[in-house]
């Protein structure tokens, strides 16, 4: 879990769990893009995972951070959500993270493809849009990708 790799780079843990390798950057990194993506839906594009930070700062601005309980309580509160199967999933729990569903929220999919590159197997993830999206998830695409 992000959680257990967390807590492993931080030292409370002896090490990797099953000592694979893994970056809590990263999987945080995409975990946010998922939250943001719910969030927007949730509020039809009137709040984003900015304003879940602003409104971490605001709480616990002075405090020396916030727990895991307290930021998917503050989540919930943004987009006025169930969040709990998010976190559940990819936090505390150990799924792989199932793009496609967040993805499609904003009329966009991840397609995955294996390639060869001087004899090495690869693979080559691409971003398109959904061809049968709707104006909702169309309009989530621009707020998403705005530059």
């Amino acid at each position: 879990s992000a959680q257990a790799v967390s807590a492993a780079v931080q030292g409370r843990a002896p090490n990797t769990p099953g000592g694979v390798p893994a970056s809590h950057v990263v999987q945080g990194e995409l975990f946010g893009i998922l939250l943001d993506l719910l969030i927007r839906d949730q509020t039809n594009g009137v709040r984003s995972l900015d304003d879940l930070m602003r409104d971490l700062m605001a709480a616990y601005r002075g405090e020396p951070g916030y727990t895991p309980e307290q930021l998917q309580a503050q989540a919930a509160k943004t987009c006025a959500c169930d969040v709990r199967l998010l976190f559940e999933s990819y936090i505390t729990g150990a799924r792989p993270m199932d793009f496609n569903r967040y993805l499609a929220l904003a009329g966009l999919r991840v397609k995955v493809a294996r390639t060869k590159v001087d004899g090495v197997d690869g693979v080559k993830a691409t971003l398109e849009e959904v061809v049968n999206a709707d104006s909702r998830d169309k309009q989530l695409r621009a707020l998403f990708l705005r530059p």
